[in-house]
Parts: structure tokens; sequence; C-alpha cells
């Protein structure tokens, strides 16, 4: 996104770029340190040629890929979220901007969010503490 990919490449090429791109994650990463992904994977009895699994180990070592992650503790998000990260103030909205999302199929998303976060918070439970 702060790169303008769409001023970069005409609109009628940007599938082709991101194709181009992804099959490139795939390829460095198959031969990457001759190939010792590649060895781990057949060590461990998974294909080697599941690409998928190329990207879930890339994105697991901070690799930018397309893939998002899902799990079922907010905290667990909130974590990789904000890990690593250095505030810089800024006057540019998107640099202050964050999104979390919840899903819950037993009560409303704002009842989920006043547990997570009102009550754990107000108990003195530390998010770091839940990731435990």
């Amino acid at each position: 996104m702060s790169q303008d990919l769409h001023k970069q490449v005409p609109e009628n090429k940007i599938r082709d770029h991101y194709k181009k791109f992804i099959n490139e994650l795939i390829a460095n990463c198959k031969s990457w340190n001759n190939g010792v992904v590649k060895n781990l994977l057949v060590q461990s009895g998974i294909d080697k040629n599941n690409e998928l699994t190329y990207l879930i180990y890339e994105q697991h070592f901070g690799v930018p890929t397309p893939l998002l992650d899902f799990t079922f503790n907010p905290y667990v998000a909130l974590f990789f979220a904000i890990n690593n990260i250095t505030y810089t103030p800024s006057n540019n909205e998107i640099d202050n901007y964050l999104s979390l999302y919840w899903t819950c199929k037993e009560q409303t998303m704002f009842e989920g969010w006043v547990y997570v976060f009102d009550k754990n918070l107000k108990k003195g439970i530390s998010p770091t503490k839940l990731l435990t």
C-alpha cells in the first residue's frame, strides 16, 4: 500500500504482477540457503511441492505474504499486531490505524470485547500473561 502499487502497475496487469510476486516468494523460499526449507519439509514428511507450505513458513518467520493469521485469542492477535513496532507520530491518519476483527457464535461482538478487554484489564491481567 505504501508503494502505491495501483500507480506503478497498469490496472489490467495487477493480476499478473500479483501472481509473479507470489511465485517469486515461493521460488525464493524453495531455493533459499541451498534448499534448506525444502529439505526440512521432506524430512518432516511434507510434500515439497506444496506451495502453500512455503508461504506459511515465510509468514511464520516474518516475510510479507498475502496470508492472514487467525486466532481464537484476541491477546495473541494484538501481540502479533503490535510486536516490534515503533510508534512514530504522524499527521497521516493511516499511520495510526490498526484492525483487529473478532467473531464469536455464542455472544455479540460487543459482549466479547467487553469481556476480553475491559474486564480482564480491570482485573490487572496483562495481555502477556494470557499468552502463556
